[in-house]
């Protein structure tokens, strides 16, 4: 392991907590919308939707975000996860 690099790395991820935060304080106040739902459908499929429908109704998007995030690491083979995670990356703009 090169120390110097992992410095650098935490720095640059220390400096990004405070947009963490406040993505994460956004999609906590944003409803799940039927659009939402359709666009999860649409972008990791059927499959994905129907677990997401399966689990108690999420209250807000980061509960969603929460839930595709235990799907993928979960019930998503190792090999599929780093693609369906950037899928959901995409889909709340993280």
């Amino acid at each position: 392991i090169n120390l110097g690099n992992l410095k650098e790395q935490l720095e640059q991820t220390y400096e990004h907590i405070p947009i963490i935060k406040q993505r994460i304080e956004i999609l906590q106040n944003i409803k799940v919308t039927n659009e939402i739902k359709s666009e999860v459908e649409t972008r990791m499929g059927k499959t994905v939707a129907k677990y997401v429908e399966e689990q108690t109704a999420p209250v807000n998007q980061w509960a969603l975000y929460n839930i595709l995030t235990y799907y993928v690491s979960h019930l998503v083979e190792q090999r599929m996860r780093a693609s369906y995670q950037m899928k959901v990356s995409k889909l709340f703009r993280l």
